[in-house]
């Protein structure tokens, strides 16, 4: 069974301790986490150029239909009377002119329009003087339509390449938003991570200055005999271990900190900073959602959807190259260049082909190989494609357990925290009037840390949980990364 949270209720978990939804001057709020790792990390800026690679793969996907443009010119001087007729000229010198446009179009029909002038100056033999002048102008006009029928027979092979090519492309495109994704959950990993560090931090330091003072109260109930034997040892020992786990606290902290100012680019370390962290967390609510809108599972339709488009065209290979080819082209012959295009313009003297090319490779094991190759691939990316459905419905499952899991031991850590604290008060105040020990005093604050600390762990493991099944369900950040907008003024 598939589910989805609903957006509200992250953000209403993120809301509920927020007093006017902004961020006071020091003060860290997952949303502005998001914004820098996503707007100022390194992960981030490596991610736009991998981005950018895509257009790489649409501009290929376009190339077979590119407009082509050519020209080309030319001045030859020929005196060597080598025509097999006899009939040479002592000199021509021939200046030729020419320029050309082709278009393939998705059909497979290519079509290329011609245009060429040939000017020609003779030192004529006597026997051609009579035919022409000295000087001739030759303009010529042509069109050219070739059609592909059987290798790539009306452009099937050319068009599932290019198709192929824009699903990479947009493969390319979903798995940048994911790995931007992964980046977020990174970030407010890290984030909770840290926020729970800091709660940590304050229980151990209350939790010191608890020991402090129940130190100098048992000393001074020492002096006048009325402790007990090993009292004052006992709590000045849990003094000293309560002084190393605040240590070990601010170790930690300062560990998970150094790794999100590390991710996010920003300095935070020298900063005294806090974090928004609810005393009460929401219930979850749980829906389902369709799978197929997932962006893995695109990734991978599209990826096997393209592999099947290479086997089209690999197919198309095998089969021999046989293209009609039909043209026109008109001509205008005269001893003046005006009088020349204008014969030309009139379309008088048409010359027309029509014909078919056929080449075909006998062996083709080239084509062989890469159609097997082709096979392959689609057929290793239909399987990714039923793995990628099959891992994610079970690692969202997983992560609903845990969703729902973690709540559960969150709100019943805050309950222990709350049953604990109002014990270590009535045992204080039995403390104070002579009617409890040292020890249960020692064994009943330790336990009320170790579960304020507990308290802090689980409500940071259910916000975890929250932004982990987000992250599945591709409802943790925006395309435009609207985050941004909820900046800490640090």
């Amino acid at each position: 069974m598939r589910f989805v949270i609903s957006l509200g209720i992250l953000v209403a978990s993120w809301a509920s301790y927020a007093d006017d939804g902004k961020s006071n001057p020091g003060t860290l709020t997952p949303e502005w986490v998001v914004a820098q790792a996503l707007g100022g990390s390194l992960e981030s800026r490596a991610l736009v150029q991998e981005e950018a690679s895509s257009e790489a793969l649409l501009h290929a996907a376009r190339a077979p239909y590119d407009l082509g443009f050519g020209a080309q010119t030319n001045y030859q001087i020929d005196r060597s009377q080598a025509q097999l007729s006899g009939l040479n000229n002592f000199e021509d010198k021939t200046f030729v002119f020419g320029m050309n446009v082709r278009k393939q179009f998705s059909t497979g029909t290519q079509l290329g329009l011609e245009y060429q002038r040939i000017q020609q100056t003779s030192q004529l033999n006597p026997f051609l003087a009579t035919l022409r002048g000295p000087t001739l102008f030759q303009d010529s006009f042509g069109l050219e339509l070739r059609q592909s029928l059987l290798r790539d027979g009306f452009g099937t092979a050319t068009r599932a390449q290019s198709e192929s090519a824009e699903l990479d492309a947009q493969s390319i495109q979903l798995g940048v938003k994911e790995q931007q994704e992964a980046l977020a959950l990174k970030a407010l990993s890290l984030y909770w991570s840290a926020a729970a560090a800091k709660e940590l931090i304050r229980v151990r330091t209350k939790g010191v200055e608890q020991y402090e003072k129940l130190t100098k109260v048992v000393i001074r109930r020492a002096k006048v005999n009325f402790a007990g034997p090993g009292e004052p040892e006992r709590v000045a020992a849990e003094y000293e271990l309560q002084k190393q786990q605040l240590q070990e606290a601010q170790l930690n902290y300062a560990n998970v900190m150094s790794q999100l100012e590390a991710l996010i680019n920003v300095p935070l370390m020298d900063q005294d900073l806090d974090f928004r962290f609810p005393e009460s967390i929401p219930e979850p609510e749980i829906s389902s959602t369709e799978l197929k809108s997932r962006r893995l599972i695109q990734i991978a339709d599209r990826q096997a959807a393209a592999r099947k488009g290479e086997i089209t065209a690999a197919d198309s290979s095998l089969k021999p190259e046989l293209s009609l080819v039909a043209g026109v082209k008109y001509f205008g012959l005269d001893a003046t260049s005006a009088n020349s295009l204008s014969e030309l313009t009139d379309l008088t003297k048409p010359q027309y082909q029509v014909g078919l090319q056929f080449a075909w490779s006998l062996d083709r094991s080239r084509e062989k190989s890469e159609q097997v190759q082709k096979q392959v691939a689609w057929q290793k990316a239909e399987i990714e494609k039923q793995r990628a459905s099959r891992d994610m419905v079970v690692r969202e499952a997983n992560v609903v357990r845990e969703v729902q899991t973690r709540y559960q031991v969150a709100i019943s850590a805050i309950k222990q925290a709350e049953l604990l604290d109002k014990g270590v008060k009535s045992l204080l105040k039995a403390f104070n009037q002579g009617r409890t020990d040292v020890d249960s005093i020692v064994r009943s604050v330790t336990s009320l840390i170790g579960a304020q600390s507990l308290k802090y762990q689980a409500i940071a493991a259910y916000q975890l949980g929250l932004v982990e099944l987000k992250s599945i369900q591709d409802q943790l950040i925006n395309s435009n990364h609207s985050e941004e907008k909820n900046e800490a003024n640090i």
